[in-house]
């Protein structure tokens, strides 16, 4: 187990990973509190099914509930998360969560961001911490877009491709006395990718004219 950092707040650690954050999935906040030596014995993470994640209620994240239940120990704790919009789906569901935690004895700690929230933070360090959230909130969209956007992209390419290789997979073996033979540069323009990725992809043109041809022979 990694040593825990000296430089962190004193209190008994209470790690929380929660689903459905935008661009912040169980497993990368799990990473991060562990990269960071949190201890993870005591873990508590919700686990939402999808509909639970569409519909966004906060009374669905069970973890989060025990996590700042009002109780009598005076024993100081830390909640650790990965971000503080773990925390909640809203930002008003968030700045509850920290008034019950405050409420709790306990601080909250944000991994990745190294902010730490106290019990004596007043309204000035809350308003921060929800800027902070804000600001990460959007940021984790963008990465989420900017993700889908990527596959998309391939997607696309790899259906176009598809298409291109039908027709030019067979013009590409076909032999140079065929009758219907044609240039490199004939297929290329035909189905709009270069020479050279037809080569890339393909291979050398004579070796797969060689390699139809034996299949020919094979078949004879």
């Amino acid at each position: 187990m990694k040593k825990f950092p000296d430089d962190f707040p004193v209190g008994h650690p209470r790690p929380y990973i929660r689903d459905g954050v935008s661009g912040l999935t169980m497993e990368e906040q799990r990473a991060i509190l562990a990269e960071a030596g949190v201890p993870l014995d005591q873990l508590f993470f919700d686990k939402l099914s999808r509909r639970q994640i569409k519909e966004r209620r906060p009374e669905d994240l069970k973890d989060r509930a025990q996590l700042v239940r009002p109780t009598s120990r005076t024993t100081p704790e830390v909640i650790y998360v990965a971000a503080f919009r773990v925390l909640g789906w809203t930002m008003g569901d968030i700045a509850d969560t920290l008034s019950k935690a405050a409420r709790r004895n306990a601080s909250v700690y944000a991994v990745h961001s190294g902010k730490h929230l106290p019990l004596t933070a007043g309204d000035a360090a809350i308003m921060d911490a929800l800027v902070e959230i804000e600001a990460d909130r959007r940021h984790g969209l963008y990465v989420q877009q900017l993700k889908a956007g990527r596959e998309a992209t391939k997607r696309r390419r790899d259906r176009k491709w598809e298409r291109a290789r039908k027709i030019a997979e067979p013009e590409w073996h076909r032999q140079s006395d065929d009758p219907e033979w044609k240039s490199g540069k004939e297929i290329a323009e035909q189905v709009g990718y270069s020479v050279r990725t037809l080569q890339n992809r393909l291979g050398p043109r004579r070796e797969a004219q060689r390699e139809r041809k034996r299949n020919v022979r094979k078949r004879a």
